[in-house]
Order: C-alpha cells, then sequence, then structure tokens
C-alpha cells in the first residue's frame, strides 16, 4: 500500500516509492529506496513537502533492538539467497545471453546503416528516395528494441571518428523509438515517427560536405545553407506519396524550439507537432554525446542534465523529463566509476531501480584491463555494497583503448558529418 506522508512525519525504516520533486533537483539518485539514516530524513525535509511510502516494504526502526533483530534476519536472508554454484551458472548463462543477443543486434544494426547510406547515395545521385527500403529498416529495428531495448541503445552510443549522415540517422531513430514506446506511442504510429527520426536529416545531403566537415566557426553564408536542409528534405521527399504526414513534419520542424528561437519558420510551442518536438530532443541529446568536428563529446549523464537544464527554454519540458526516464540516471552505454575504484560500462538498465544498472567492468581498482568480460548487476543481493559514484570521461585513452575493439568491429566507411 503506497501511503503520502508529509516529511515531518517520516521515519528510520520507511521505503520510499516516490518524492514529490525531480530527482534532478533532489540529492538522491534514485526515488526508490529505505531511509537508514536521520540525515537522509534532513535531506528530505529540505527538499520536498510530501513523500509516497511503501508500507508492504518499509520496517519502521524504533529501538536498538528492532535494528539489531533487522540486521540478524537480514544476514539470514541473504544466506538463503545465495548459492554460489547455482549463482556463477545463472551470471554465466546471462553473460552467454548478453553476448548472443548484442551479436544479433550489431547485425541488425549495420545492415540499417548500409540499407540507409544505399539509400542517400541514391538521393545524392538525385534518384527518387526508395521509401520502401527506409520503411524496412523501420520495422526491423521497432522488433529489435521492442525485443532487445538495452543492446540497442548500447549500439546505439558507439560512436566511431569519422562519422557519417547514415550513423547518425539510425542512432537517432534508435533513441525515439525507445522515447515513443515509454510514453506509449500506438503501435500504429511507431513505423511514422520511426521514418521522421531516421529521415529527419536527409535534406543534410544536399550541403557540401566542407561546410559539415569544417573544424571552426561557420561564416553567415554558411549557417544560411546549413539552415536549409529541412527545405532540402521535404523537397526529397516531395514524390514520396506513400510516406506518412507525420514525416514530413519531423523533417520540416524537427529544429524548432518551443521558445521561437529555431527554424526555419520560428514555431513556438504547440505549433511544433508532437513527433517533431519529441525529435527535437533525440537529435539534441545524440549530437551532445558524439565526437563532433567542432564539439568535443559529453557524456551520457551531462547530456541529460543540459536536456534538463534546456526544458523551460527550447526544448518541451514535460517530453524532456519523459526522456531522461526512458533513459535512466545512467544511461546505456555510459561509462562510470563504483565506490571500488573500478571503471565500468552501463550493459543494461534495471527496471526496479534506474541507479543500479547491470555494468560490464572495463578496468580494475588499479586500472588494470579485464581479460575476460566481466558482468556486475547491482541489483544483485552480493552487490548491495557496491555504488556508483561517478561518470567518467569517454576521451580518457586509458577508457577509450578499451572500446576501440568493440568500434572496430562497428566501424564502416563512413565521412564527415556536421550538425
Amino acid at each position: 500500500m503506497i501511503k503520502k506522508v508529509h516529511v515531518k512525519e517520516l521515519q528510520k525504516g520507511m521505503f520510499v516509492s516516490a518524492i514529490d520533486r525531480h530527482w534532478f533537483d533532489t540529492p538522491f539518485p534514485t526515488h526508490r529506496f529505505r531511509i537508514k539514516s536521520k540525515h537522509q530524513i534532513e535531506q528530505l525535509r529540505k527538499c520536498c513537502q510530501y513523500v509516497s511510502i511503501d508500507t508492504e516494504k518499509s520496517t519502521v526502526i524504533d529501538s536498538d533492538s528492532d535494528i539489531s533483530q533487522l540486521r540478524s534476519s537480514t544476514k539470514t536472508l541473504a544466506k538463503e539467497a545465495i548459492k554460489p554454484p547455482a549463482e556463477k551458472n545463472e551470471k554465466r548463462a546471462a553473460q552467454k545471453q548478453w553476448k548472443e543477443e548484442l551479436n544479433q543486434c550489431k547485425t541488425l544494426y549495420l545492415e540499417s546503416r548500409t540499407v540507409l547510406n544505399n539509400v542517400l547515395k541514391d538521393v545524392r545521385l538525385g534518384r527518387s528516395l526508395n521509401t520502401e527500403k527506409t520503411k524496412e529498416v523501420i520495422q526491423s529495428l521497432t522488433i529489435s528494441i521492442v525485443r532487445h531495448p538495452d543492446s540497442m541503445l548500447f549500439l546505439a552510443q558507439l560512436k566511431e571518428k569519422g562519422y557519417d549522415l547514415a550513423q547518425k540517422s539510425v542512432n537517432v531513430c534508435i533513441l525515439t523509438l525507445t522515447f515513443a514506446r515509454h510514453i506509449g506511442i500506438p503501435k500504429n504510429k511507431l513505423e511514422a515517427i520511426g521514418l521522421g527520426a531516421l529521415l529527419h536529416d536527409i535534406g543534410m545531403v544536399h550541403v557540401p560536405k566542407d561546410i559539415l566537415s569544417k573544424r571552426h566557426s561557420l561564416t553567415p553564408s554558411d549557417r544560411k545553407l546549413l539552415k536549409m536542409h529541412p527545405k532540402f528534405g521535404l523537397d526529397i521527399m516531395a514524390k514520396a506519396m506513400d510516406l506518412p504526414e507525420e514525416v514530413r513534419e519531423i523533417v520540416a520542424a524537427h529544429h524548432e524550439r518551443m521558445d521561437g528561437s529555431g527554424y526555419p519558420k520560428g514555431l513556438k510551442d504547440r505549433q511544433i507537432s508532437l513527433f517533431a518536438r519529441m525529435v527535437a530532443i533525440t537529435s539534441v541529446y545524440e549530437a551532445m554525446t558524439r565526437e563532433r568536428y567542432y564539439k568535443t563529446a559529453v557524456s551520457p549523464s551531462r547530456a541529460l542534465q543540459t536536456l534538463y537544464n534546456l526544458r523551460h527554454k527550447s526544448l518541451d519540458p514535460r517530453l524532456v523529463e519523459k526522456f531522461i526516464q526512458a533513459l535512466g540516471v545512467y544511461p546505456v552505454g555510459c561509462l562510470v566509476k563504483t565506490n571500488d575504484g573500478k571503471i565500468a560500462i552501463v550493459k543494461a538498465a534495471s527496471e526496479t531501480n534506474r541507479s543500479r544498472p547491470v555494468l560490464q567492468l572495463l578496468l580494475d581498482s588499479k586500472l588494470n584491463h579485464y581479460k575476460e568480460a566481466s558482468y556486475l548487476d547491482l541489483c544483485g543481493v552480493e552487490n548491495s555494497s557496491i555504488k556508483i559514484v561517478s561518470t567518467c570521461d569517454l576521451s580518457d585513452p586509458r577508457i577509450s583503448v578499451l572500446i576501440e575493439p568493440i568500434i572496430d568491429e562497428l566501424h564502416t566507411t563512413s565521412s564527415g558529418y556536421r550538425k
């Protein structure tokens, strides 16, 4: 049973299931936890007025004897839950399943990029947009995201240098479909928003490569030409009669902003379609987490913080918060450091606690490489003492050298791209 409790009535042992504030506005990495100290109660009283308490999971502690009894029962439960032989077998099975799943998704991911690359080449040569091929890509990606969302997000987060339009577009598509499923977009509309995300920047094929690959500020004439790409995209789609209208709306308005500061028309608020507002968020997030010719990539967590800061300015505040919820506190593909000094990459999110994901360990506490893939489920009873203390900089050479082999496997011939 969930009970709304005023912060003045909080006690140790109560299980918090929700807080009446966004998690960016609180000091807590998750809003689902048991109150264990007076300090936590003080923090809650400073940042909010009411807390939702799960009475069934709460164990209100009033005395030292109760604490001793609780610790004793917890140890007993832990011993019963942990069975080393079975646990090892389960871990091996989970690791094997993850590798198989990732390989399947990787094959689809690369095929999608190849197909889209060929579609874009045809458009550059003046041929008509092959909508049949793009729809096939969306159908495959949608099925894979439904079955293996974490693997697809992980692949979308691995970005190599020499980045091309096809890869960028597939990544935005994966992010957008994940976002759309999270907020409950109907199945019959997933193809439309997926196609729009996949083709949102198709007009870039008519922007000169020397502009897209510039490492310094663009000239006014360069910027004017760059801002023409939504129109170029609509021109490309003019003869594609079998595309949903939502696709054109995304292509036309994904650079429009809630405060009217966007382009090409300076639309505001609800003048911008829902799907265009969603792709505005996913494309901005994707761009921030990618190494661009003129700007260094930031970590997924920092990118989410930036989006949150923009929520009452240029981006839809309600959708920004929903997108953050979809990816979690530590998004898949995020590099993190644990309290025991290890460096890891987030491989999968936890459904029960978004601040305690599944990690793949990359460096041990002495910064040595792991010879074999080693996984850590922070929601596991045996890992209860391990916590994430910070995110890591992707540009750190000790870390980048570890993920280069994975990136090399994903690498295909690419061309410079500016966004």
